[in-house]
């Protein structure tokens, strides 16, 4: 879903939150300063349930994207050729880059081609040079970050962005509870 928060975190919310007194500082300071983060880590380490509780929780004009749909959808519409298409690509774009608060869920889950990389890394230049408050979510370290989306956008994550590595156990397989066979 484009622009969003999915149902699942719609009321995610620190009082809901099993979180850290670490990371419950960190979500305030985040929302207080409104400082960008990239939030790393392994599947099930609450990394989208961290940036749903920042955005529920911020107080301005805000979009929730999902990665792959997001680039999807994009792709999608360029190929239709059609001014309302070429219109759509337009809202999309300005909406991606000028709105006060974007949260990027599951960068590197998208489709891995030159397309899709090109329109990551330009709208993560784009919210960099206009000073925009994003949150990345992602499982792809540093490492793997720079070499799908370049150290160029990269080394300027770092500068601007406070970077969080989430190393808990995958939280969801926690929850599981016992299995049982039938």
């Amino acid at each position: 879903m484009i622009g969003e928060i999915p149902k699942r975190y719609a009321k995610a919310g620190l009082q809901s939150s099993n979180f850290s007194g670490k990371e419950l500082s960190l979500i305030r300071e985040t929302i207080k300063n409104k400082k960008s983060l990239l939030l790393t880590g392994k599947t099930g380490s609450g990394k989208t349930h961290l940036a749903a509780c920042i955005f529920n929780s911020a107080d301005c004009n805000k979009y929730w994207f999902d990665a792959s749909y997001y680039i999807y959808e994009m792709k999608r519409r360029m190929g239709l050729k059609t001014t309302d298409a070429n219109t759509l690509i337009a809202e999309f774009w300005d909406v991606a880059v000028y709105t006060s608060l974007v949260v990027f869920d599951d960068l590197g889950a998208e489709l891995q081609d030159a397309d899709s990389t090109n329109i990551i890394t330009r709208i993560l230049m784009d919210r960099y040079n206009y000073e925009k408050w994003t949150i990345i979510t992602t499982n792809l370290d540093g490492k793997a970050l720079e070499k799908r989306y370049s150290k160029r956008i990269i080394s300027r994550i770092y500068e601007d962005y406070t970077v969080v590595v989430m190393n808990d156990k995958d939280r969801r397989k926690e929850k599981f509870g016992k299995v049982v066979e039938v």
